[in-house]
């Protein structure tokens, strides 16, 4: 009984960061994302995030249910459940394309990251890509393990420097445009990462059998993002016109800290866009082996090289331009799985 429950407790805490460190990623962790979706609202963009919280956590149970029944690794097999033939092809390539083009995101703000160190762009993305196709190498176990490490890191980290912001003269600004753009920001940046969080999230319900473990981990998950997200939130907005043109805000509030800090929150950092990478990497190679049949192995060290060349448009533009219009487009997609009935054998 005991031993029951310990690994029921462990499988819940493996759930929970796996989804974290799927959704966490380079826009995330920096406070570019945070800034671009919630931070110009002001303190309205705070409700934004409480919001996102309750559609991510709904999503992640829903797609959990029917990920138990279907049991594969297949998020195209998920596609042809929720939506019309006519709509699959059209879905299945679009979500294609936008997380292949979050791995060159990824790549792009840890080349970014290493040049804050002053160590060089190309350094940071040749060490990444050798680190991401190493856990790769041993599938969802190796994803799993990596973000067990790095979750907690990154949330002792952001809680730090927010602290420290409000210690060294922060205060919140009268920032316009407080209005009910936020509650559309919010459903933008839930669709946005869920979405592309699907591969991941279709293998974990294929993994574990108990509907229970699924739900409190999904949950638990969903809660995570958004206390670390509130954290990053407040820290921005206590220094807003210090950061609000930083091309990674939460770097520049860590260098107030001194070097050892700054260098600490940088390594966990690029720990986040790792997780982030290898979950979309993943997911992306799981797809080519059954669309093409090419070895996994193969898919992934395709797919890192394509994402590197994607990397090249830059980190900003590809934030600031690239994710609101996906959140768009992945936008559809919640909305129908959230229509979808629960299939009655999924309990």
């Amino acid at each position: 009984m005991v031993k029951l429950k310990l690994e029921t407790v462990e499988a819940v805490f493996g759930i929970a960061a796996t989804i974290i460190g799927t959704v966490i990623g380079a826009g995330f962790a920096s406070g570019r994302e945070i800034m671009e979706f919630f931070g110009k609202f002001g303190i309205s963009g705070g409700f934004g995030i409480l919001l996102a919280v309750a559609v991510m956590g709904l999503f992640i149970h829903k797609v959990f249910r029917i990920g138990s029944r279907l049991q594969t690794d297949s998020y195209q097999e998920f596609l042809r459940y929720i939506l019309k033939p006519g709509w699959i092809a059209v879905v299945d390539f679009v979500l294609f394309l936008i997380m292949l083009m979050l791995v060159g995101v990824m790549f792009a703000g840890c080349g970014a990251l290493f040049d804050e160190l002053q160590w060089g762009y190309w350094p940071g993305v040749a060490l990444t890509a050798t680190v991401a196709l190493l856990v790769l190498f041993r599938d969802l176990p190796g994803l799993m393990g990596i973000n067990a490490v790095v979750i907690p890191l990154m949330f002792l980290g952001t809680v730090g420097i927010v602290l420290f912001t409000f210690d060294n003269g922060g205060a919140f600004p009268e920032i316009s445009g407080q209005n009910g753009y936020w509650i559309l920001a919010a459903l933008q940046f839930s669709a946005y990462n869920l979405v592309l969080a699907l591969p991941v999230l279709i293998s974990l319900s294929r993994r574990y059998a108990r509907q229970a473990a699924l739900a409190v981990g999904g949950w638990m998950g969903s809660v995570g993002l958004g206390v670390i997200s509130l954290w990053i939130f407040l820290g921005l907005l206590a220094h807003f016109r210090l950061i609000r043109q930083a091309e990674l805000p939460m770097v520049v509030l860590a260098k107030f800290l001194g070097k050892p800090a700054f260098f600490g929150y940088v390594l966990v950092l690029w720990g986040d866009m790792l997780t982030t990478l290898i979950a979309n990497l993943f997911g992306l190679a799981k797809r080519l082996e059954t669309l093409v049949h090419w070895p996994f192995q193969q898919n992934v060290v395709l797919l890192t090289g394509t994402g590197i060349a994607i990397g090249e448009i830059g980190f900003v533009n590809l934030v600031a331009y690239g994710y609101p219009i996906y959140g768009f487009l992945s936008f559809f997609l919640l909305v129908m799985v959230m229509l979808k009935p629960l299939p009655g054998n999924a309990g």
